[in-house]
């Protein structure tokens, strides 16, 4: 029996989280209320509340399960900054694309801006980190920004045109510029 409380109340977070995104991809995070997602997921108040205290807790669950999933992957690839493979860049793409419209929409102009920051830390890690970039000085930070608005700027515009392009093109996109990009200003 329990087996099957669990399975129903992934289900119905998975429909809370689902009807979060869709109306994520109509209107501004801070304007989607509890009643919006339970009008779009068919629930009542009280199912809602069973699993969320308010509609930001959804949000806050969207970006966290996210970035801990990037985070648990970027750990598993292996982090021997003189190891940087293609295929790194390919699993964290392989990410992006498999969680493409929960993305598209967090990243949208009704998402919420702080996503992105945190985003930008873990395209540091990803992108900038096996390229030796350090923080150290101020130079280096202006370097690192650059570059990592430049990746955002690039896996953004991917997930707005739904990932058309394929994962090599974007690799091919990605990690040459950040590499000329640091050569040049070193």
């Amino acid at each position: 029996m329990n087996t099957a409380n669990n399975q129903r109340a992934r289900i119905t977070k998975a429909l809370i989280e689902d009807s979060y995104i869709s109306l994520l991809e109509e209107k501004p995070y801070a304007r989607i209320t509890v009643k919006d997602i339970c009008m779009r997921s068919s629930l009542n108040r009280s199912t809602f509340y069973f699993h969320y205290d308010s509609s930001e807790a959804v949000l806050k669950s969207l970006e966290q399960s996210f970035i801990q999933s990037t985070r648990q992957l970027l750990a598993e690839i292996g982090r021997d900054e003189y190891q940087h493979t293609s295929d790194d860049t390919k699993a964290y793409l392989l990410h992006i694309r498999k969680h493409s419209r929960e993305l598209k929409a967090l990243f949208s102009s009704n998402g919420d801006p702080h996503f992105a920051q945190q985003m930008m830390q873990i395209t540091y890690e990803q992108l900038c980190g096996p390229l030796n970039i350090s923080l150290d000085t101020e130079k280096d930070r202006f370097i690192a920004e650059y570059i990592l608005n430049g990746c955002l700027a690039v896996l953004r515009r991917w997930l707005e045109t739904d990932c058309e392009q394929s994962i090599s093109t974007i690799q091919k996109i990605l990690v040459p510029l950040s590499r000329k990009c640091l050569d040049a200003a070193l």
